[in-house]
């Protein structure tokens, strides 16, 4: 049997054992906590991070739609014809114009020529939308506006003058145009070019009710107009006869 002393040396070393072992178990349990409490603030990082996530995903959804509209608004989209917004509807009018135009120009060219707008640029990196070619019915092919004569440039771009001026006569609530004024291109003229001309000239004034003025150096229109100012020169100026 052990003495009393032994007994009492080994109940000291139980009781120091039982101290550093309680040590260790609150060291442990305060490890434990402060995990507990870096699982807590991680799992909120983790929420906050997938909340961004998410609205950082809203955001890009947005500027991607937004960037589309841009793109198709400024005609900047790949593989598309470039063409704006504002190319866009200045093209639905002036396809009206061009409409009103034809009119015109088939009678003066005798069903030859029609204005035809282009959906592409020459110019591959430029806008489109608003550049003019010619139809030639008599071959059946599209070729340049360029290509035309002084006298059928002259008939095209009266058709076009006279076209707009009927689209935005007709236009609901648009400006009546009463009077027209057309500046000299009458000499780049054949005779029977002319005639067609001053035919689609005086069907406006009898039938469209507008005034007509005609600024001209051919000798050939004074027979053809009624009422007319004549101005001539001599060493002292200019004068109205």
């Amino acid at each position: 049997m052990k003495s009393s002393k032994e007994e009492f040396m080994d109940l000291k070393k139980f009781e120091s054992r039982l101290n550093r072992e309680e040590k260790q178990i609150r060291k442990q349990t305060e490890e434990l906590e402060e995990l507990k409490k870096q699982i807590l603030l991680n799992e909120q990082t983790i929420g906050l991070m997938e909340k961004k996530l998410i609205e950082y995903q809203e955001t890009e959804a947005d500027y991607i739609l937004l960037k589309d509209l841009s793109d198709t608004a400024n005609g900047e989209q790949k593989g598309k014809t470039k063409i704006s917004f504002e190319r866009f509807v200045q093209s639905v009018y002036f396809d009206q114009v061009l409409s009103a135009a034809n009119q015109r120009l088939s009678v003066m060219s005798e069903q030859r020529y029609y204005l035809l707008r282009k959906e592409e640029n020459d110019n591959k990196k430029g806008s489109s939308g608003l550049e003019l070619e010619i139809l030639d019915e008599w071959t059946g092919k599209k070729r340049n506006i360029r290509s035309l004569s002084g006298g059928e440039s002259f008939k095209a771009a009266l058709s076009l003058a006279l076209g707009l001026s009927d689209v935005i006569q007709n236009k609901k609530g648009g400006i009546l145009v009463d009077t027209i004024f057309i500046d000299e291109g009458f000499g780049t003229l054949d005779g029977d070019s002319l005639n067609k001309a001053m035919q689609i000239i005086h069907s406006l004034s009898l039938e469209g009710n507008k005034l007509v003025g005609i600024i001209s150096h051919v000798e050939e229109l004074k027979d053809q107009i009624d009422q007319k100012i004549e101005v001539y020169k001599d060493h002292a100026g200019s004068k109205v006869k």
